[in-house]
């Protein structure tokens, strides 16, 4: 007997599955992306706070490295060979380029410089090539240091540029003082400019964030497929088997049969497959709700679903559509489908059920039509096979009536209750029966069914 997929793995088969299936994918594919997203913002805030603290840094050495080499004796060759020395050490592995490093006095001139060219030379905006007059901050302190020739104190101020991606210029300026024991330890100002090549930051930056990609797309790939393998074995199958189960018989509910027999449907017209499809009813349900309580109603519900699951096929839908009706789906041939129908309703009739130790014996009227006289479409097969279960109850119930005007239909008349139990029960209304849950017949009280051919007496209501 076919039953909803109890394991998310498991290829879906109903509208609902795979619905859930999807939906359950679409949201772990855009949390996992999310994720990749803000872990690359973080990695990118995180080396864009690293560059800015590495300009930070080489600016703090050089500047050291200045300090040392003013107060030292060496001469001015020898201070600019140490100084280009360091440049070279300090930037061949790293990759970053360092655009100019300038050591302007108090006079305004280049005490110390990467270009030996500028050595001795005022800083003024006419010695600034065209790559170097289009940074700002640099500009800014030669225009200056020529608008204040008298004091240029004034231009040695400490200035930082923000390192971004976008950046097109990366200056740092740190003023700093020496007492030259040459001159009786007068103070003499210095200011350091370096300008680093924002570019070389990039090209890291960009490097590290396409690590950081790749491996927070492997990390959030791996901790999404755990969840969803976890929502598989746990959550996604229970949510899906409440969806589609019908909670007090365990059989499909009548949605997720509908999407099923609708596939089975469409399948069997393409590959000329025909179906019957049969709606079942418990005759006198209501009796039983009223002479026994709805606990025996719903503990024939359940054995009655036990019964057809046992009757039928493996490969067959069957499936409680509301009440005390149910309704199966089964691959075969009128003729075949007429000998089905009438050993399931047998197979109902003779069952041993019992309640609280009564027995209890039940009937059922089916209503079939097979798609070999009416078609494939679902709801006009459930139409004609509600009708021809209407037609089984109103000629006596207990018995198997066939939608279809070419045959007639192949059926065995069973024990059906008599005038009597329809008066005190139905009020002479020979059509189905109303209420929530079915009604079993009760049994003769003496532990054993009763005979085939002898209706019970019906019982007498609680007080």
């Amino acid at each position: 007997m076919i039953r909803p997929p109890r394991l998310l793995g498991r290829e879906p088969r109903t509208d609902l599955a795979r619905d859930s299936n999807q939906r359950v994918v679409e949201v772990l594919i855009l949390w996992g992306l999310a994720c990749v997203g803000l872990l690359t913002l973080v990695a990118a805030g995180l080396g864009v706070a690293a560059a800015n603290a590495d300009a930070r840094h080489q600016n703090e050495e050089f500047r050291s490295l200045a300090s040392a080499l003013v107060e030292s004796n060496a001469s001015l060759e020898d201070r600019q060979r140490i100084l280009l020395s360091f440049q070279n050490s300090r930037f061949e592995d790293d990759g970053e380029g360092m655009l100019s490093l300038l050591l302007i006095d108090d006079a305004g001139r280049i005490a110390l410089s990467n270009r030996p060219s500028w050595l001795g030379r005022p800083l003024e905006p006419s010695l600034l090539p065209p790559a170097a007059a289009r940074n700002p901050r640099l500009r800014g302190i030669a225009d200056c240091l020529a608008r204040r020739a008298p004091d240029r104190s004034a231009c040695f101020v400490a200035s930082k540029d923000l390192y971004l991606p976008w950046s097109e210029t990366l200056t740092l300026a740190s003023p700093f003082r020496i007492y030259d024991r040459r001159l009786g330890l007068q103070p003499r100002d210095y200011l350091l400019v370096v300008s680093f090549d924002p570019g070389a930051y990039t090209a890291r930056l960009t490097v590290q964030l396409g690590l950081a990609v790749l491996a927070s797309t492997l990390a959030v790939a791996a901790v999404v497929a755990l969840l969803g393998q976890q929502l598989q074995r746990g959550l996604l199958p229970n949510l899906r088997q409440f969806a589609e189960t019908d909670g007090l018989t365990g059989l499909m509910n009548r949605s997720a049969f509908m999407d099923l027999a609708v596939q089975r449907l469409a399948q069997g017209q393409r590959q000329g497959l025909p179906y019957v499809l049969s709606v079942i009813d418990i005759d006198h349900f209501k009796a039983i709700n009223d002479g026994y309580g709805h606990v025996c109603g719903d503990e024939v519900l359940q054995k009655l679903a036990r019964v057809l699951e046992g009757s039928l096929r493996d490969d067959d839908l069957v499936t409680r559509l509301g009440g005390e009706e149910f309704a199966v789906l089964l691959q075969c041939t009128t003729a075949r489908g007429e000998t089905l129908m009438e050993r399931l309703r047998t197979q109902v009739e003779v069952s041993r059920l019992s309640f609280e130790g009564r027995p209890l014996r039940i009937t059922v009227s089916l209503g079939a039509a097979s798609t070999e006289q009416l078609g494939y479409n679902l709801d006009y097969l459930y139409s004609a096979a509600d009708s021809a279960l209407f037609r089984a109850k109103r000629e006596g119930r207990n018995r198997v009536r066939w939608a279809s005007a070419r045959r007639e239909p192949l059926t065995r008349e069973g024990w059906s209750p008599g005038e009597t139990w329809r008066q005190t029960f139905q009020g002479g209304r020979p059509d189905r029966d109303p209420g929530p849950a079915g009604n079993p017949v009760p049994g003769d009280g003496r532990g054993a069914a009763p005979s085939p051919i002898t209706a019970p007496e019906p019982p007498r209501p609680h007080p």
